[in-house]
């Protein structure tokens, strides 16, 4: 009878040293494979990213001059395949200076939260809170302490937290 047993192919505990097993380490200077980089002609860099491997793009960063900070990133917020929230960097600085929020999915911005004097806190906040594409309430914290002090709201608006 022959054995069937090939030393070279059966390590000393039974397992097969050809199978496909961890792997080298990934090499973390090149991109996640389920990230794309878009270089343009103008300089520009568009990085689109699926974080969660479903085949949509749930982070894409817009770097308009090509300085390796993204001036724009967008984010699927909700997992419904649609880019619903915009971080801005206005003055390239590389921190958030403004976030814009479609909260109901129509492609409208319904939220606007600004950081005026760039200490990392929300100055100013714009609401549609009853989605009709115009803003109805106004929120400011002058004094940066995290708190508004003034509230502004449009004619007719109705809390809808009041009567809780």
């Amino acid at each position: 009878m022959s054995d069937f047993t090939d030393l070279m192919l059966v390590g000393d505990d039974g397992s097969d040293p050809a199978a496909d097993g961890p792997g080298p380490e990934p090499d973390p200077f090149l991109p996640d494979p389920h990230t794309v980089v878009t270089y343009r002609m103008d300089g520009s860099v568009d990085v689109s990213t699926d974080l969660d491997g479903d085949g949509h793009v749930d982070l894409r960063q817009h770097d308009a001059d090509g300085d390796g900070r993204a001036d724009a990133t967008y984010v699927d917020t909700d997992g419904d395949h649609r880019l619903d929230a915009m971080l801005r960097d206005y003055d390239d600085n590389g921190s958030v200076d403004a976030v814009l929020d479609d909260r109901n999915g129509d492609g409208r911005v319904d939220v606007i939260r600004l950081d005026l004097d760039h200490d990392g806190r929300v100055d100013s906040s714009t609401f549609d809170q009853d989605f009709d594409g115009r803003p109805d309430l106004w929120l400011r914290d002058t004094d940066a302490d995290g708190v508004a002090d003034q509230v502004r709201t449009a004619p007719g608006y109705v809390d809808p937290y009041a009567s809780r």
